[in-house]
């Protein structure tokens, strides 16, 4: 039986494995999302039976259907202004935040988990035309 020698390692995947989970700002258009959302669900949201989600569905008049969604003990006002290098998500398991907001279109296309006193973690980000219906629904 013949040894194979492990492939060395390129300077892609060395950089890629040296994240050293240090928190980057929180992108513009997240930050915008998620404010948004927040806001919709503060406005015109109900509290779930069981207390632990805001809930808000709607279609735009484009025909859109949406689902936001954000689970914690309350409603906060605002994400984190910092975020998890994404390379760090998956070396942080299990890992699981008091909020997590979430944004259907009709496909979940938007996904965040954070604690209060730490970075946010984006799980889903899909750009597309819900952005706009999203901001237009929020007015």
């Amino acid at each position: 039986m013949r040894d194979t020698k492990p492939q060395k390692a390129t300077a892609s995947e060395q950089a890629y494995r040296d994240a050293t989970g240090t928190p980057t700002e929180t992108a513009p258009a997240i930050a915008e999302l998620a404010e948004a959302a927040l806001g919709l669900l503060a406005a015109k949201g109900q509290r779930a039976a069981d207390g632990a989600a805001s809930l808000f569905a709607a279609a735009t008049p484009r025909g859109a259907r949406f689902d936001i969604r954000c689970a914690g003990p309350d409603l906060p006002k605002s994400i984190p202004t910092r975020t998890v290098h994404p390379s760090m998500i998956p070396k942080q398991r299990p890992w699981t935040g008091t909020y997590r907001l979430t944004v259907k279109a009709p496909l979940l296309v938007f996904d965040l988990y954070w604690n209060a006193d730490e970075p946010l973690r984006i799980m889903q980000f899909s750009r597309g035309e819900w952005e706009r219906e999203l901001r237009s629904l929020a007015g």
